[in-house]
């Protein structure tokens, strides 16, 4: 019984351990329009504007693809360095 015991406050010691760091680093993905804006077709060209010129200053996020503006040295979604030289 003992063992019983002690195998289940370790199992909720590492869980209590283990969520908070799943949900931090899993991060929130932007959902995809779902109405109205997604026939915008002047929102759509924004958007496609915004990576491109992310992707041309190299701010494109590698973890969730977050298209930062140039100049950005961390990503404003995630928090992860950007740039190479910064490690």
């Amino acid at each position: 019984m003992d063992v019983i015991l002690i195998l289940l406050i370790a199992t909720g010691a590492v869980a209590a351990v283990l969520v908070p760091l799943a949900r931090a680093f899993g991060g929130t993905r932007p959902q995809p329009a779902t109405g109205p804006e997604l026939l915008d077709d002047d929102a759509v060209e924004a958007e496609v504007a915004r990576y491109r010129a992310s992707l041309r200053a190299g701010t494109l996020c590698r973890r969730c693809r977050y298209p930062n503006p140039a100049g950005s040295n961390y990503c404003a979604e995630c928090g992860r360095t950007l740039r190479s030289d910064l490690n």
